[in-house]
């Protein structure tokens, strides 16, 4: 029975208010709290798909500028490429400075790149430079290097000693404006350095004109140099500029950073989303930073709504626990006094039907008390019953240890004396060491599992005690994988097969018996076959057996040993292991035995 004292404490802990805590922390938990995550979830996944929107807004806007600005280059490219085979180019390049003056080819060359930067007006300047001469043509000046107004694109073509294109940003000689170069080598049949064309694309030009392809609003757009970390910036609001400044600085890890496209960081003392994109024409990359403050206010509002949203569902959840432990209480007070003593219960006679068609809640408990009481004293008898078997189990287990011992000294005592008498060793002799030594074996092996060597060696003195026996009428083939000789089966399971193949199969049969014992692996299982030559099996006795086997009837009648291992490997293995006959016929039989791997 239940302590009065416990239960005055239970009573006293289901008051009201603690009910309503309880129910409180319930409604909570279970209503309060996962409307709350979903809430946070739904804010998190819009937050999160209109960060993805701008991402991909900058990341299209980026793209586009890269296409538009990869596209120029590559056609201001053929333009050097032009140039630098033009007959006129080579004539010009390979005279001298007096015939030039007198010939018209280098003004008609000026006239056509004139021509071709009024059309294309993101060409800043085109020029042609003879290095026999130390000579410029170009569409803003004709003259000797020294005394032209830009000339540090020179270093660049100095290091130049085959005919690729060189294509790099840089500054002009004057710091402004600022240009996308393109350097490309003269040759003389691929000999002789003769000169360049280079090609000069005004990066503040190029930013109006993307600035025409309609990026989105308001986006900062970069054009880095990715060998001198210098950063181009354009965007509506500024002009062109050159610079390294410490708020720019930070895009440089960004771009470095193989394998990222966009992402959102803290970038000039504001939080942005930045997109890159490498460049497939020169050594730069295109980035563009969006600024995250642009649509936060849209996402403060939606926190404001969800805030007060958690905070009225909280409310009803009060309300809700408020109510259900004013209308829980009684009811669970008078369970309390129920089980202050279940004696009192009237017994039911049919509790089953009682639970089944009880309409009041409390009569449904009590009966449900009743068959609990019930219950746990039936447990207790059968408890009691299971330890007086367990004690008798024990008392012959003990007693059953006694006279293996004793015979397995007894057969040592016969051993010596049967050497005594013959004055050495002898078959009788030798055969009894063997039975000592299978007895000792089988004492010390105390665990249930075995290693499968253990049990191999075990099964191989009985083997050859039996050979003594019947004079060598038959042979046994071990075929087991080494691999499995460390995996664990039961103790004492070889034995009775063994002598099943040799009582039922092997000696009837009377001579050229051959037992062969195969182990291997299939799937997650061991298999282990021991398959006899003998008389063989009835069908009908397999099948019977095997019935036997596979469901938990007793051993009886013959073959009680293959029964034995079987329900042995089930009962500590699982009912998909055990022993099958897998084929009896009159040229033998097989057994199985399976084991997990």
């Amino acid at each position: 029975m239940i302590d009065s004292s416990t239960l005055r404490q239970a009573v006293r802990d289901y008051s009201s208010s603690r009910l309503f805590k309880k129910n409180l922390a319930v409604t909570l938990l279970l209503v309060t709290l996962p409307l709350c995550i979903i809430c946070v979830v739904i804010y998190k996944t819009s937050s999160n798909i209109i960060e993805k929107s701008i991402q991909d807004l900058n990341q299209e806007s980026i793209y586009r500028m890269k296409d538009v600005i990869d596209t120029i280059v590559s056609e201001s490219k053929l333009l050097a490429a032009s140039f630098s085979l033009k007959d006129e180019t080579k004539t010009y390049m390979q005279s001298g400075i007096h015939e030039n003056t007198a010939s018209r080819i280098p003004y008609e060359l000026a006239d056509e790149i004139k021509t071709y930067a009024g059309i294309h007006r993101y060409i800043h300047s085109v020029y042609l430079y003879s290095e026999n001469q130390n000579y410029i043509v170009s569409n803003i000046y004709n003259g000797m290097l020294e005394n032209a107004p830009d000339k540090n694109w020179l270093s660049r073509y100095g290091t130049l000693d085959t005919d690729n294109v060189s294509i790099y940003i840089r500054k002009n000689d004057s710091g402004y404006p600022y240009f996308i170069t393109i350097v490309k080598p003269v040759y003389f049949f691929n000999q002789d350095k003769l000169g360049a064309v280079v090609v000069n694309i005004d990066i503040e030009t190029l930013g109006k004109l993307f600035q025409k392809t309609g990026n989105i609003q308001p986006q900062n757009s970069y054009l880095v140099d990715n060998a001198s970390d210098s950063v181009v910036v354009y965007n509506r609001s500024l002009p062109a500029m050159w610079t390294q400044g410490d708020d720019l600085a930070q895009l440089g890890p960004f771009i470095r950073e193989e394998g990222r496209i966009s992402v959102t960081d803290e970038f000039g003392g504001e939080k942005y989303i930045l997109s890159a994109v490498p460049s497939t024409s020169g050594p730069w990359t295109y980035v563009g930073a969006y600024p995250l403050s642009y649509y936060d206010e849209k996402l403060n509002i939606a926190k404001h709504i969800l805030v007060y949203f958690i905070a009225g569902v909280t409310l009803i959840g009060i309300g809700i626990s408020f109510i259900l432990s004013v209308r829980s209480f009684q009811p669970v007070k008078n369970i309390v006094s129920v089980l202050k003593d279940p004696s009192k219960l009237q017994p039911q006679a049919e509790p089953d039907r009682q639970l089944s068609k009880s309409r009041n809640e409390l009569d449904y408990i009590q009966a449900a008390i009743w068959q609990s009481v019930q219950s746990h004293k039936e447990m207790e008898d059968a408890l009691k019953q299971r330890l007086e078997l367990l004690k008798h189990a024990q008392a012959a287990a003990l007693q059953s240890q006694i006279n293996p011992h004793f015979l397995g000294n007894t057969l040592d005592s016969i051993k010596w004396e049967a050497m005594e008498l013959t004055g050495g060793k002898n078959p009788v002799s030798s055969m009894v060491t063997k039975l000592a030594h299978l007895f000792h074996l089988g004492l010390n092996m105390k665990e249930r599992l075995v290693p499968i060597s253990t049990e191999m060696d075990h099964a191989k003195l009985y083997v050859e005690i039996m050979k003594y026996r019947y004079n060598d009428l038959f042979e046994v083939e071990w075929m087991i994988e080494p691999a499995l000789y460390n995996h664990k089966i039961v103790k004492l399971s070889f034995q009775p097969l063994i002598e099943n193949a040799i009582q039922h199969g092997l000696k009837p049969k009377k001579k050229d018996g051959r037992l062969l014992i195969q182990g291997e692996t299939v799937k997650d299982q061991i298999h282990i076959r021991f398959i006899d030559n003998g008389v063989g099996m009835a069908a009908s006795l397999a099948d019977e057996l095997n019935g036997r086997m596979n469901g938990e009837t007793a051993e009886v009648g013959e073959h009680i040993g293959i029964q034995n291992v079987n329900q042995r490997i089930k009962l500590i293995f699982g009912s998909p292991y055990g022993v099958t006959i897998a084929d009896s016929s009159d040229a033998g039989t097989t057994i199985v035995v399976r084991i997990p791997l």
